[in-house]
C-alpha cells in the first residue's frame, strides 16, 4: 500500500504496519525499525553540480562543498552520510529538499540549488527525460561530482509489530522473500527490473 513517507515511518514505529520499503539502513538511529531484508537494489550516490560550481574540482566529499546548497529528495535520508549532517547542522552546508527525484532535478535545473544528491541511474534517466519533454527550454549546464556513496534499499519490518505478535507470519515471510529475492539476484532478474524502471518511469 502506497502511503506518505512520514506516515509509513510512524506505522512502523507503532506497530500499525508489517514492514516499510525501501529505506536505507536505520539499524543506528530508528529502532523501531528491524530487522532487514536482503538488499532489494543498489544506488551509487552523486553530487551532480552546475558548471560554475565544479569549475574547479571538488574530490573530497562533503569538506569540498562548505558554503554550497545541497539540495535532496524527500526521504531519501541516508544520502549524503554522517559528515555531510554535521555539516549541515552547524551550517557550514546549506541543504534543502524536494518531494520526488524529478521535483528535484527540475529545481536543480532551474537555478535552485548549487547541487543535488542523487542516484547516477535516476539522474541520467530523468535529465533525458526533461531534456526530451522540454527541448524549448533553456537549462543550465550541470557537471557530475563525486561520488558520495552507495546505498542499498531494503524491506524493514516493524520490531514493534513483531513485539506485540500482531504478525505471526512475520519470520516465515521474511525467510521465503530473502531466498527468492537471492535467486532473482543471482540471476540476474532483479538488475533487469530496476533497469525497466528507469527506462520506463524516468
Amino acid at each position: 500500500k502506497p502511503i506518505p513517507w512520514k506516515r509509513g515511518r510512524l506505522y512502523m514505529e507503532k506497530g500499525t504496519g508489517f514492514a516499510l520499503a525501501p529505506p536505507y539502513f536505520h539499524g543506528h538511529d530508528w529502532p523501531y525499525l528491524y530487522p532487514y531484508s536482503l538488499p532489494l537494489y543498489t544506488e551509487n550516490v552523486i553530487a551532480v553540480c552546475t558548471d560554475k560550481v565544479l569549475k574547479n574540482d571538488r574530490p573530497n566529499w562533503p569538506e569540498d562543498y562548505k558554503g554550497l546548497l545541497i539540495g535532496n529528495a524527500l526521504g531519501f535520508d541516508g544520502y549524503g552520510g554522517f559528515a555531510f549532517r554535521a555539516l549541515v547542522k552547524s551550517g557550514e552546508i546549506f541543504y534543502d529538499e524536494e518531494v520526488g527525484t524529478k521535483a528535484l532535478v527540475s529545481a536543480f535545473l532551474r537555478g535552485k540549488f548549487d547541487c543535488i544528491m542523487i542516484d547516477i541511474k535516476a539522474y541520467d534517466s530523468e535529465i533525458n527525460r526533461l531534456k526530451f519533454e522540454h527541448r524549448d527550454i533553456d537549462y543550465i549546464k550541470t557537471k557530475k561530482g563525486s561520488l558520495i556513496g552507495i546505498d542499498h534499499g531494503y524491506i524493514g519490518y516493524s520490531k514493534a509489530a513483531r513485539e506485540q505478535g500482531k504478525y505471526p507470519f512475520q519470520f516465515d515471510f521474511m525467510q521465503k522473500f530473502d531466498s527468492i529475492l537471492y535467486r532473482m539476484q543471482k540471476s540476474g532478474e532483479i538488475e533487469q527490473v530496476v533497469n525497466n524502471y528507469f527506462d520506463n518511469n524516468f
